[in-house]
Formats: structure tokens, C-alpha cells, sequence
């Protein structure tokens, strides 16, 4: 079988919540020995946040499969000690501390550099560290607001305050950002030759900075264009994909032909003319041939009139066979019943607080073993399970010591 392609890599996550670990797990994934480094008496926060399921937070089950956990008090002199003992063991740190806190607890980029020339920190914040907000506390709604997508209707009926977004936009953003930065750095890093001119600091290392706020700001381009070429708030009507186009909605079908009282979604979307020709094609509707953009309330009626004479499965076969750019929109609870996403194999149960695998879209065809293999994946660690094999191995410090330096809980040992 093919090795996973960051089998060597060893990875240090000292971040909580959801943006650092989503990251981490990414990398985890594609083999990175991933350590979640915890403080002993708390551990990270989303460990016992609600909801619980059999005394376990779903989403940290989520996201902190295939990872080991090593639970160290860096307050303490002691574990600050062990601390810069493990450093040389590893490629690459994550934190998302707010700016200060690492210097503070001296083991800042400058500090960790001495220690290992070739470490590379990513530093996960709010708004970076430069800006009068570095030291702000936030959410992703407080970055998803600063970057001007709370401007941006949810949906065709405008509302005087904006939906809150149903998904941690600014979060994922920042795991996808600090995830790809990471490999950047250790791509320079594995081609970086010292030279006499090198200036201070030019060393194989790096220290990235990631603000959420910039991350979910990069999102923001489309209405930010709208705006520079109109000079007016964006509005749904001059957005063509919010729906106000025939050639791209939701449509609910006709029912089930086995019973039901309500028909299915299905997402619609043959924005190009080949597709929508298709369509034309397989519902023998000629008269909708120029009516692809088509803005009037008939069109959109016709339209609903068309998808409710026939049942998803019908629509399926139509599209199977015509090719337009149809697909069932699922409900939540039709996802874990999905054939598509357990082929994939996105969708494998871990058994671990009634929680699906979280899906990782990575396609190196070594990290998607069969359904039958997924076991061999490794569940959430419990807080401080795997701390006395991580301290003897890369600390060299011996199972007495590890005794000891859990009875000052300056260790918690799983």
C-alpha cells in the first residue's frame, strides 16, 4: 500500500475549538503525527461543551480522530522545561492564543526558534497580531461581520438584520488557509540552502500568521466587486446565483409514488446553454428554450408547475440520462443513509458519541481505505491519554518522573 504522503511530518497542536484542530486533522489525515497538547485541569474548551452524548462533544469527536493527546501545564516552570525538551521532536506547532500569550509564556516564535531553527509556528488569531483589535476577543460572526458578509442577504427576501450564517464560515476558512500556509513553509523549508548573505533570522523556520478575520475576508470578493462596479449595497436581485434565475434554484418535486405528502428537493443548476438544452431535451418544454434568465414570476411558476409533475426518482433518471445539472437535495437526516458520501467513504461511523467520521476530501486513494478498514483509524483522545508514551519518548523522562510530576499536576496522565 502507498504511504501516507506527511508520514514523517510531527505536528505539536496547542489549539481549541474548531479552526486550529479542523487544520491539524487535515494534516492528520494525510499521516502527520499529530500531538494535541491540553492544559491538565481543562483541556480543550469543546471537550465538554454542550450538547453531550454519552459524556462526549460530538463536534471534538470530529475533529481530533487520528491525533494523540499530551496534557501539560505550561504555567508551571517545570512544564515550560519539558516543554522546550519536546520542541526539537517537531516540524511544526499550531497555536491560537491571542498575540502575546506565547511570548508570555516564553515560548514565542523567537524563543522556540533557538531551540529548533527549523520549527515552523503557525499563530491562529482573531485579527492578527498588529492591528489596534489583535488583543479584541471574537467569534466567527464577529469576523463574518467585519469582512461585510453580514450585508449580504441569506436569501431572495431581504431583511432588515441579516440571518446569522448557518455555518462557521471564517473557522473553516481559517483551516483550509493555515493548513495550506503550513506545506508552503515546510515546501521552503525542505528547499531552503543557508548562504553568507542571509540576514538575521533567514533560517529554514517560519512563523506564519493567520487572522480569521482575513480569511473570511477573502470570501467577501463577490459582493465587494458588486459594490466597486455599481457604487451601491449589494442587493439579491443583481446576484445571479441567489436564486432569481429559473436555471438555478431548489424545486420541489412531485411525491413519492410509494406514498408521502410532500415531494422531494432537488438542487437545479444547468447554468451553461448545453445544459439547459438538455433539459429542454428531456422534458420536451421547447417553450422554455430562451427562458434560461428568464426574471418573470410565470417563467418562475411554470417552472415549479414542472418539477411537481414528476418524482425525484424520475428527475434522477431524466438527468442520468440527459445530463443537466440536477441532484437531490438532501435533509439531515438523509445524509447518513447517503450511498454517495459511505462510497466516498466520508461517512464511516467511529462509533464514538453517535458521531459519523467527519469527511475529509483529500484524494491520495491511501487515506480512503474501504468501509470494512475505517477501525484502523484512530478515535478522539481522552485528555492526557497518550502523555506518559509522548514524555517518555521524545522527553526521555521516566515512568517515576511521569509519577511525580503528575501528584504536582504538572502532567495529567490518561
Amino acid at each position: 500500500m502507498t504511504q501516507a504522503p506527511l508520514r514523517d511530518l510531527h505536528i505539536l497542536d496547542m489549539s481549541r475549538l474548531l479552526p486550529g484542530p479542523l487544520c491539524t486533522l487535515m494534516l492528520a489525515d494525510m499521516g502527520a503525527d499529530v500531538i494535541k497538547l491540553e492544559e491538565p485541569a481543562s483541556g480543550d474548551y469543546l471537550r465538554f461543551m454542550p450538547p453531550q452524548v454519552e459524556g462526549l462533544n460530538p463536534l471534538f469527536c470530529l475533529l481530533n480522530r487520528n491525533k494523540r493527546s499530551l496534557a501539560l501545564n505550561l504555567k508551571s516552570e517545570e512544564g515550560r522545561d519539558i516543554f522546550y525538551r519536546l520542541i526539537q521532536s517537531f516540524d511544526v506547532v499550531v497555536e491560537s492564543f491571542r498575540p502575546g500569550v506565547m511570548e508570555r509564556l516564553g515560548i514565542g516564535y523567537q524563543s522556540l526558534k533557538k531551540l529548533n531553527p527549523n520549527i515552523i509556528l503557525c499563530s491562529i488569531s482573531g485579527y492578527g497580531s498588529k492591528d489596534k483589535f489583535s488583543n479584541w476577543a471574537g467569534h466567527d460572526l464577529n469576523y463574518v461581520g467585519l469582512a461585510g458578509l453580514g450585508s449580504v442577504p441569506a436569501g431572495r427576501s431581504s431583511q432588515q438584520v441579516p440571518a446569522n450564517p448557518m455555518l462557521q464560515l471564517a473557522d473553516n476558512a481559517t483551516a483550509l488557509f493555515a493548513s495550506l500556509s503550513i506545506l508552503a513553509a515546510l515546501r521552503a523549508r525542505e528547499n531552503f540552502t543557508p548562504t553568507a548573505e542571509a540576514g538575521e533570522g533567514e533560517i529554514g523556520g517560519r512563523h506564519i500568521e493567520i487572522s480569521m478575520a482575513e480569511t473570511v475576508f477573502s470570501f467577501a470578493f463577490p459582493h465587494l466587486a458588486h459594490y466597486n462596479y455599481f457604487q451601491e449595497k449589494y442587493r439579491v436581485d443583481k446576484e445571479p446565483l441567489s436564486g432569481k434565475y429559473p436555471c438555478y434554484r431548489f424545486y420541489r418535486t412531485a411525491p413519492p409514488e410509494d406514498g408521502g405528502e410532500t415531494g422531494n428537493l432537488v438542487s437545479f443548476a444547468p447554468l451553461e446553454p448545453k445544459f439547459w438544452q438538455n433539459f429542454i431535451q428531456a422534458t420536451g418544454r421547447k417553450d422554455l428554450i430562451t427562458r434560461q434568465y428568464d426574471l418573470s414570476q410565470e417563467t418562475h411558476q411554470q417552472m415549479e408547475e414542472l418539477f411537481a409533475e414528476k418524482s425525484l426518482e424520475t428527475w434522477l433518471q431524466l438527468n442520468q440520462k440527459y445530463d443537466f445539472c440536477l441532484q437531490k437535495a438532501l435533509q439531515d437526516h438523509e445524509i447518513f443513509s447517503s450511498d454517495y458520501w459511505f462510497q466516498r467513504g466520508t461517512m464511516a461511523d467511529l462509533n464514538i458519541a453517535k458521531s459519523p467520521n467527519q469527511p475529509n476530501p483529500t484524494t491520495f486513494k491511501v487515506l480512503r481505505p474501504p468501509l470494512p478498514h475505517h477501525q484502523e483509524l484512530i478515535p478522539p483522545p481522552g485528555l492526557g491519554e497518550h502523555s506518559a508514551e509522548i514524555l517518555m519518548e521524545n522527553g526521555g523522562i521516566s515512568s517515576e518522573q511521569l509519577k511525580i510530576l503528575a501528584k504536582k499536576k504538572i502532567v495529567k496522565l490518561g
